[in-house]
């Protein structure tokens, strides 16, 4: 049994020289070169344990800019300031009735 390998998909017993499955084509690992393995496989994390700690990750960037984004001083707003020139006379303001006190 030297000479054979086990495909993994369906469990058919192949010569070790092939490169696909002649029962299910699966590709069969050739020796000397690594297994593709998933992210969550090589850490082994569960999928849904790394998407929560994915969406943690991405709530903890999101508060950060927020804070950075909420402590710059707000800007100043010209036009809504009143203008105040020391020396001038405050006038009527617009639309006021002049007074008729004689």
């Amino acid at each position: 049994m030297a000479g054979f390998i086990v495909c993994a998909s369906c469990g058919t017993q192949i010569k070790a020289g092939r490169a696909y499955c002649l029962r299910c084509g699966e590709a069969l690992p050739v020796e000397g070169e690594p297994v593709k393995v998933s992210v969550w496989e090589s850490l082994q994390l569960s999928q849904t344990t790394l998407m929560i700690l994915l969406a943690v990750f991405a709530l903890l960037v999101l508060t950060l800019v927020l804070v950075i984004w909420q402590s710059q001083p707000p800007p100043v707003d010209d036009i809504g300031r009143p203008v105040n020139v020391p020396g001038a006379a405050m006038g009527a303001p617009p639309g006021a009735r002049p007074s008729t006190a004689s």
